[in-house]
Order: C-alpha cells, then sequence, then structure tokens
C-alpha cells in the first residue's frame, strides 16, 4: 500500500537539481505540457473501463511526479493503480480519491 507523503512537494529532490536548472525546467516542463493529454486519456481509460492503460498511465503520471518532486501526486497516481480493480475502481480508490477532493 503506498501512503500519503507528509509533504506534498520533496525538497530534498528538488535540491540536487541546484546545478542542473536546465534539467529540472526539462522535467517540469514535460509535466506542464503532456499532463493535460494525460489526463483526458486517464479520464477516457475510467469511462471506458480500460483498467491496464489506466494502470500504465498512472505509472507514467507518477514517474512524470517523481522526477518534479511532486511526493503527493506520486503517492496518489501509485495508490490508484493499486486500487484498481478487475472490474473497475474499488471502494478504496474512490474513498481515497473522495478524501482527496
Amino acid at each position: 500500500m503506498h501512503s500519503e507523503p507528509d509533504t506534498p512537494i520533496d525538497i530534498a529532490h528538488l535540491n540536487q537539481f541546484r546545478d542542473r536548472p536546465v534539467e529540472l525546467q526539462a522535467f517540469v516542463r514535460s509535466l506542464l505540457t503532456e499532463g493535460p493529454d494525460l489526463l483526458q486519456d486517464l479520464k477516457a481509460c475510467v469511462d471506458g473501463g480500460d483498467g491496464e492503460r489506466l494502470k500504465d498511465l498512472l505509472h507514467q503520471l507518477a514517474g512524470m511526479a517523481t522526477n518534479t518532486g511532486a511526493k503527493a501526486l506520486r503517492a496518489r497516481c501509485l495508490r490508484l493503480a493499486a486500487d484498481w480493480g478487475p472490474y473497475g475502481i474499488t471502494v478504496n480508490a474512490l474513498a481515497t480519491v473522495a478524501a482527496r477532493a
């Protein structure tokens, strides 16, 4: 099970980029430019019941969140991916989303 982090952003991770700001900018730019399309794809998977593709997309978004130090987003993506059952989203996953809304 993936628990929620104590802070939404991993400052220690971001500090690793002090000498490489261009690399961090590329990660953030990627999240900002690819994120909206990824979210639309996630919604389409939920609407269409495509659980396997949904899990892949959630892991992709989790990776982008990891690169940018967004711990809370990463944790939520991994939690939803873990809670997605063979017949759709589980009650546990719905409770997780509702609690964060």
